[in-house]
């Protein structure tokens, strides 16, 4: 029973971790329907130790926990493969395309940066410089 605990947990730690990354990437779809769906499919998770309990206690028959487990498990299949369907969530590709170009944005930025301090000292170069030959030549 604990271990069967402690893997819910992580499989409800992973679902909330996968909405949340799909939530932060969302440019798919609005953020309503993914927190609607993380919502359904982690009610629908909640609802197997819920019946596991019903059953223990004896609240429930087996047949009927077997027919309920079972629909609980289908309905979450349905919600999930859905999600994925209908292009909720990106896929590895996608992830991967956009981390890349988040990558290239910010070089970007460093390299307009770097291009900026060098104009400056461009700029201060060639100031002292025009001085120094300005100098000499007032002589003459």
């Amino acid at each position: 029973f604990v271990l069967a605990f402690v893997c819910f947990i992580y499989v409800m730690k992973c679902f909330r971790h996968m909405f949340a990354s799909a939530l932060k990437d969302n440019i798919k779809r609005s953020s309503c329907i993914l927190h609607l769906a993380s919502a359904c499919v982690q009610g629908l998770w909640v609802l197997f130790p819920l019946l596991y309990l019903l059953k223990s206690f004896d609240f429930v028959g087996i047949s009927d926990y077997e027919i309920l487990n079972t629909g609980v498990h289908y309905m979450s299949k349905v919600v999930l493969c859905s999600l994925l369907v209908n292009d909720f969530c990106l896929t590895v590709k996608e992830k991967q395309a956009l981390t890349l170009a988040k990558q290239e944005r910010q070089n970007q930025v460093l390299l307009v940066e770097k291009l900026q301090e060098v104009m400056k000292e461009k700029d201060k170069f060639l100031s002292a410089t025009s001085h120094e030959l300005r100098t000499p030549l007032h002589g003459i």
